[in-house]
């Protein structure tokens, strides 16, 4: 009962997240200028989202 109640919920948190980057996708974007060194340190790549930082680490 537990391992299915666990699915259920990590199936929703990853709808929520789909649905969150669906919705700012357009928004949440930017691309990075060469010339600035101070706000990231890859240049020509679009910066993360905020939680693409916290998704990326697992």
């Amino acid at each position: 009962m537990i391992k299915i109640e666990t699915k259920l919920y990590s199936m929703k948190i990853k709808e929520q997240t789909r649905k969150l980057a669906a919705g700012c996708s357009k928004h949440c974007f930017e691309v990075v200028d060469e010339t600035d060194e101070v706000s990231n340190h890859i240049y020509g790549k679009a910066k993360l989202t905020w939680f693409e930082e916290i998704f990326e680490e697992y």
